[in-house]
């Protein structure tokens, strides 16, 4: 799975709706089972991906990104994040690494939040809060979330209030507390 990874990730990303929904029909059956979103085998292919997607070599925040279709590849990142999030796992000691990897694929998801699909920055801010959520839950303080999405209040404020928005509403309804196990 390790070579046709990459090869899936890019099918995601194509125009054609037939091609994109296979890969997304792989990468689902492949989740879990093969790799996590957040395993350190992977995590540099999905980054690279949507920093091709957002437009920005570095995963900077960048406007008016993109000329590829990226709805179905958010869409595979926040149906991963939330399974991924669903799935108790065992309590680790590696909780500085689940943070700066979560710091690294917020990074780049934000370079997302301008893209001219509607659906993709809509789907972008889910995916953004939705992570930033389990990092919480993680460890990472409001501060430190806080201190990551600093950028984006200036350079692009109605996602940041959108993401903003979707994180009071997760901390409202308990999501950035993990269940019990």
């Amino acid at each position: 799975w390790r070579v046709v990874f990459p090869v899936v990730l890019s099918l995601l990303k194509d125009s054609a709706k037939t091609v994109a929904a296979a890969a997304l029909s792989v990468l689902d059956s492949l989740h879990l089972r093969c790799f996590r979103l957040r395993d350190a085998s992977t995590l540099p292919f999905i980054v690279a991906e949507l920093q091709q997607l957002g437009g920005s070599g570095a995963g900077g925040v960048k406007s008016g990104a993109g000329s590829k279709s990226a709805a179905s590849f958010v869409t595979w990142i926040l149906r991963a994040l939330k399974l991924e999030n669903e799935v108790v796992l065992p309590p680790t000691d590696q909780e500085a690494e689940y943070k700066a990897v979560s710091e690294q694929l917020a990074r780049a998801l934000m370079g997302l939040l301008g893209h001219r699909e509607i659906k993709t920055r809509d789907l972008t801010a889910q995916a953004l809060s939705v992570l930033l959520l389990a990092a919480q839950a993680h460890g990472m303080s409001e501060a430190e979330i806080s201190a990551l999405l600093a950028p984006l209040s200036t350079a692009q404020p109605k996602p940041f209030a959108r993401v903003q928005s979707l994180l009071h509403e997760g901390r409202s309804a308990g999501e950035h507390i993990l269940p019990p196990p």
